[in-house]
């Protein structure tokens, strides 16, 4: 009889444990969505989390699904082996790019085993002319392209994010870089600059890509801005700059 009664006692205990872990529950659930009961149009701040945490699984996976392709990977391939052609240029070629072999003696050769590509007029091997001019392109064009990625990148974001007068400034900025011929508007520079050097054809190569990414950019942005995942994160207290470059931007780089 005693055993019964202890057993009951305990089943009764039990009951009211689960009740109190249910209440708990519930009160929990009304402190974190107190703004969701009271504001009407506001949402679930859990359904907002998984909303963001969906987008950002989605956008890896398409990330991935394309670095996976057969354009991307013959792409990467393409461009490593010209990287890899011009900085070991001088350790590849046969001769040097200003190597002669006289204007009689070896003039416009048809290819060969000793020359793959030919000779010039005055007996230059062809292949490393080649070979030294992609070394010479790289050095000016990569640091030059790599300054107009970044510069274009942030103006891009800055104005496909706010829009409004700033959007149109930077693109009627644009529009002037964009109004010049691209070796005029380079020699301009260079003529403000006063002397020619490699640092400022750099400089006035950057300036006058800048635009273009700055618009391949901006077109992303403004089709990602009102995407949910963005919209999470401002719900959650994210400020501009913080959306602009940890949520819009890894998502928008695709097209650079």
């Amino acid at each position: 009889m005693e055993q019964k009664y202890q057993e009951e006692l305990k089943a009764e205990e039990l009951e009211e444990k689960k009740k109190e872990s249910f209440l708990r529950h519930m009160l929990s659930w009304i402190g974190r969505n107190i703004k969701f009961l009271l504001i009407p149009g506001s949402r679930l701040e859990d359904l907002s989390r998984r909303e963001f945490e969906y987008e950002k699984t989605i956008s890896k996976r398409k990330f991935i699904r394309r670095l996976k392709s057969i354009l991307t990977i013959l792409g990467i391939f393409i461009v490593f082996s010209i990287i890899t052609l011009a900085v070991l240029g001088p350790w590849i070629a046969p001769y040097t790019f200003e190597e002669a072999n006289g204007v009689y003696e070896g003039s416009w050769e048809p290819p060969s085993d000793a020359h793959p590509l030919g000779t010039t007029l005055f007996g230059r091997d062809v292949l490393a002319r080649v070979i030294y001019g992609a070394n010479a392109s790289l050095r000016i064009a990569l640091p030059a392209i790599t300054l107009a990625v970044i510069l274009g990148t942030i103006f891009g974001v800055i104005a496909g994010f706010y829009g409004g007068w700033i959007d149109t400034l930077i693109m009627r900025i644009a529009d002037i870089i964009f109004a010049f011929p691209s070796i005029i508007f380079i020699i301009i520079i260079i003529g403000m600059m006063g002397e020619t050097r490699m640092e400022y054809i750099m400089l006035a190569i950057s300036i006058f890509w800048t635009p273009f990414y700055a618009r391949l950019i901006r077109g992303s942005v403004l089709q990602a801005r009102e995407l949910p995942y963005v919209q999470a994160a401002r719900a959650s207290g994210s400020g501009n700059w913080r959306l602009m470059f940890k949520h819009v931007l890894p998502n928008t780089i695709q097209p650079i």
